[in-house]
């Protein structure tokens, strides 16, 4: 089981365009041909594409060559008063499975309506939709290849549709009223702002989309390493719902500063899998 943000497996993390859409629909190179680009509607729009690509790029470069920045799409209509007014924070994580080592984006975008969460890895991305408070209304999973899918919540109904694993799947899912956190790392924060000391929500699992109810508890103030630098974080443990919650636990920190997340703890799989863990390892200016 894989709960390290909340969003699935992580991959390898290599540098992509920062809106990979751009290059959904480019000319087939057959179009190419004398004729066709002697036309001027073609000059201009290839014009215009080599212009926002050149763009694109040289967001890129602001990043490290291990970063990504992705195009976010909201799902509503307000996109225009999102750009204007909005902030943004980007972090650049590892995680560590034995020897095996993985970076991964994680950025947030904030508005005074929503809270958009995006995790991209080497060839997926995760797009979660949430309010203020961490309540997660529609996620979006893009894996190259063969995973297209959507969830949106209406009432106490999740509703799952697209193409998984390169089959079509169209299903709704009954849950209660307790919240839906998608990007833990970013939900658990609220529960931290109360005085509560457990909580109990639904979440969904990438790798199989299964939606399974997860409980998390406030523990210990404890001191971690960031960046070479030692900060106080609170931690988390998060475990399944009821008598499941004996076989298998995990553990979040986030910094008591500012509630960021810095480090999760927690193995995926069965006894004798190396335990996998994820760090901070750089977060970048915001705007």
């Amino acid at each position: 089981m894989r709960w390290s943000l909340g969003v699935g497996p992580t991959e390898n993390f290599t540098p992509s365009s920062d809106n990979p859409s751009i290059f959904s629909d480019q000319i087939p190179i057959a179009d190419f041909r004398p004729d066709i680009l002697q036309t001027k509607s073609l000059l201009l729009s290839l014009s215009r594409r080599l212009l926002h690509c050149i763009f694109q790029t040289s967001m890129v470069a602001v990043f490290l060559a291990l970063t990504t920045c992705v195009s976010i799409a909201a799902p509503s209509s307000d996109t225009t008063q999102m750009a204007t007014h909005s902030q943004h924070h980007v972090f650049l994580y590892q995680e560590t499975t034995g020897k095996t080592l993985k970076n991964f984006q994680w950025r947030q975008v904030s508005s005074k309506q929503r809270e958009i969460i995006t995790v991209t890895e080497e060839d997926a991305t995760f797009s979660n939709y949430c309010d203020r408070t961490g309540n997660t209304y529609a996620w979006n999973f893009e894996k190259e290849g063969n995973t297209s899918i959507r969830v949106t919540r209406e009432g106490n109904l999740l509703k799952i549709s697209g193409i998984f694993s390169g089959n079509r799947i169209e299903t709704t899912e009954t849950i209660d009223n307790r919240p839906w956190y998608q990007p833990l790392s970013f939900s658990l924060r609220s529960f931290l702002d109360t005085s509560e000391t457990r909580t109990s929500f639904w979440t969904i699992r990438s790798d199989t989309l299964e939606v399974v109810a997860m409980q998390a508890k406030k523990g210990d103030l404890d001191e971690i390493t960031v960046a070479g630098k030692k900060v106080l974080a609170r931690k988390v443990t998060l475990s399944r719902q009821g008598i499941l919650a004996a076989f298998w636990q995990a553990n979040f920190w986030f910094r008591e500063s500012d509630r960021i997340f810095i480090r999760y703890q927690g193995t995926h799989g069965p006894p004798g899998t190396s335990e996998t863990v994820v760090l901070l390892l750089q977060e970048f200016g915001k705007g």
